[in-house]
């Protein structure tokens, strides 16, 4: 029969989001692969769906075949389980993912947006079809970057994510949709290069981020994301020439980061994502003549590798974009 709606949904949802560690991510912030939902490796832009850097991606096609199979056969039996269609909802948008770009996988996508388009027309008052529609319309319209559909499909998970913060303000994963909505805005709209545009979004994006932090100051994960949030806005700042501002946005990113632990992360990744914060504030400070701190930036970056020196030193070709450099 049909889930019990509210409540029953919403704790489902909450308990959902501690363990799907997909959502957190490892995409690149500000031009800016935002955090990625679901599915092996995430939705980011720059990965595209092949799969590529996972040991060995043939599994999880295995896997999701035999699921699809599976699900088809219990479809068969009882084509109204909304159950049954929400997981075949998810094992569409994940063989989505896993396919790459080859034309069949389209089928696939379409297939998810109908299934979770039709649950919430059945069961509009529960909210995980809402979140899950929406969660899924943004991943695959970032995907798709087509500049119209995609932009249309993202604000309307935009809009759909407000409307679930606002009926369910203690639900984290509705904040944490709303804030990859409008993160993926912001990329959207930096591929276009609208970059005051993109700063609006990537402004909005910290405002959730940090209702995340206040409300779940022990998920360390929720202030890495800001943090590195910070480090995507610095960039669309730097793109737009505004080099004091990207300054004071990555000292303010790099006292947040100085404070994670690395517990729930990772010390590899922190250090990493530090080593970052550090090749931007040198950029920072080469662009503003600053040569002192530049080095004394660079210092610290290579503090973080015992002392070796990953990279070229800082200073500029002409023609060399520093604000386009390191976007992974």
């Amino acid at each position: 029969g049909p889930p019990r709606e509210g409540r029953d949904g919403d704790r489902r949802r909450e308990r959902e989001v501690e363990s799907d560690e997909g959502r957190a991510g490892d995409e690149a912030v500000a031009r800016q692969e935002p955090p990625g939902p679901r599915g092996p490796g995430g939705p980011g832009r720059g990965r595209g769906r092949s799969g590529r850097g996972w040991p060995n991606p043939m599994p999880w096609q295995q896997h999701l075949d035999s699921a699809e199979k599976l699900l088809k056969e219990l479809l068969a039996e009882e084509p109204g389980h909304p159950d049954y269609r929400l997981a075949m909802a998810r094992c569409c948008l994940g063989q989505y993912l896993l396919a790459a770009f080859q034309q069949e996988s389209e089928h696939h996508c379409n297939q998810a947006v109908q299934l979770l388009k039709q649950l919430v027309a059945d069961f509009p008052r529960e909210p995980t079809y809402r979140f899950e529609l929406a969660d899924t319309l943004s991943i695959v319209s970032s995907i798709e970057a087509k500049a119209d559909d995609g932009l249309a499909d993202l604000e309307q998970a935009r809009d759909m994510a407000e409307e679930l913060v606002h009926q369910f303000p203690n639900v984290p994963d509705y904040e944490f949709l709303l804030a990859n909505c409008q993160l993926r805005l912001a990329g959207a709209h930096s591929d276009q290069g609208d970059y005051a545009t993109a700063e609006a979004y990537l402004r909005e994006t910290i405002a959730s981020q940090q209702q995340l932090v206040q409300q779940f100051d022990s998920a360390m994960r929720y202030q890495y994301l800001l943090a590195r949030t910070y480090r995507g806005l610095a960039k669309n700042q730097l793109r737009q020439g505004d080099f004091a501002a990207a300054r004071d946005t990555l000292l303010e990113a790099i006292d947040l980061f100085d404070g994670l632990q690395s517990e729930g992360i990772g010390e590899q990744i922190l250090r990493r994502e530090r080593a970052g914060f550090f090749w931007e504030l040198g950029e920072v400070y080469a662009r503003l003549g600053d040569e002192e701190k530049m080095q004394e930036v660079r210092q610290k970056r290579q503090a973080l590798f015992g002392g070796r020196w990953s990279g070229s030193p800082w200073g500029h070709r002409p023609g060399d974009d520093p604000a386009r450099r390191d976007e992974n």
